[in-house]
């Protein structure tokens, strides 16, 4: 049988990663995208294994302490979508008592460098209209988009192409979509800046090309 170990997701983080999909989905991504239910994090993968009773006994003898995870920047393997994710030294001590567990057990695993993520969707492609980005942004994120002199309004386009729902202009060579079913920290949970701000994440893909916009400075959620 073929086997992995991993960390079951929370419900708040699966809705999260499965929210995050759907918007994707509704732009025109396309890609095998991994149901809700399957979403994990790999701590081994173990491959083809005679026999899974050695593997639970290795397991079992694991001490480990709970952990908060929190999701950081979207990245591709190849054409896997993956979204990275980043823990307390708990998961990286959880990590280092599995392998050495095994290892004691004489188990063998791939070995592989562990990069903390959640792999959202396999032969991925985030193909943009008219080789147009796609950017999807909360209502409050617009404002200051809206008020560049180079900004274009949906409602000037001088084509009839095709339009999304949500859209409300380009810049840049970016096409924007305004939608409230993004994420938002709240400024009562753990953002990036452990601001007092509530944060609206958004996200950009476009032909073979994904991720979301890095915030750094204070001054970012002002």
């Amino acid at each position: 049988m073929r086997l992995f170990i991993a960390v079951r997701l929370s419900e708040e983080m699966q809705g999260s990663v499965t929210q995050t999909l759907h918007l994707m989905k509704k732009l025109g991504a396309k890609g095998k995208f991994v149901p809700s239910a399957n979403l994990h994090l790999t701590l081994a993968f173990l491959g083809e294994v005679p026999d899974a009773a050695p593997v639970k006994e290795a397991m079992s003898s694991v001490a480990w302490k709970p952990f908060k995870l929190s999701m950081t920047e979207l990245g591709p393997f190849g054409d896997t979508l993956w979204v990275g994710l980043k823990g307390n030294q708990g998961l990286s001590a959880l990590e280092k008592s599995l392998r050495e567990a095994l290892d004691c057990a004489g188990i063998d695993d791939d070995r592989k460098k562990f990069v903390p993520h959640i792999t959202m969707a396999r032969k991925f492609s985030g193909n943009g209209r008219s080789g147009h980005f796609v950017c999807i942004v909360d209502p409050y994120a617009t404002y200051d988009l809206q008020s560049d002199s180079l900004w274009q309004d949906v409602s000037k386009y001088s084509n009839a192409e095709q339009i999304y729902a949500g859209e409300i202009g380009r810049l840049f060579g970016v096409v924007f979509v305004e939608t409230t079913e993004g994420k938002v920290s709240l400024h009562t949970e753990s953002t990036p800046l452990n601001s007092s701000y509530d944060l609206h994440h958004s996200i950009i893909f476009g032909a073979d090309s994904y991720g979301v916009i890095d915030v750094a400075g204070s001054g970012a959620l002002q």
